[in-house]
């Protein structure tokens, strides 16, 4: 029941991201300089933005998106226990040096900047059901 729980703030970044669905973004991806008024920053608005973007990457709603080099992505997998095998086949075809949007996993997100964000299906699911 709590999992379902979400702020006003969560609920509008689903629905942002919703509303950018189309054939060329299946899953609704969004930087989130645009999710903050277009680069009108404030530290209490950065602090309420990245904590409402982490809990829903953590309650499975949204993946959380950064600019990273492939090679780097690769190692710090693989520092997590991830099988190799499956890591290179998830980078097949990226150059090693060069930078990518990638997912981030979870425990991996400390000191990376957040710089898109985009719906899981159980994200698509939940907020269609708000709509």
């Amino acid at each position: 029941m709590a999992k379902e729980r979400l702020s006003k703030l969560q609920k509008w970044i689903l629905a942002e991201c919703f509303k950018r669905i189309s054939d060329n973004n299946p899953d609704g991806q969004i930087s989130r300089w645009l999710l903050m008024d277009k680069g009108k920053i404030n530290p209490a608005k950065e602090v309420s933005m990245s904590r409402s973007l982490v809990s829903l990457a953590k309650k499975g709603y949204i993946t959380l998106l950064s600019v990273i080099k492939a090679g780097e992505m690769i190692m710090l997998l693989g520092m997590i226990g991830k099988d190799s095998k499956d890591v290179l086949k998830e980078f097949e075809g990226v150059p090693m040096g060069q930078k990518a949007l990638i997912p981030i996993p979870e425990g991996l997100n400390k000191g990376r900047k957040i710089k898109a964000i985009e719906l899981t299906q159980e994200g698509k699911d939940l907020i269609s059901s708000y709509c």
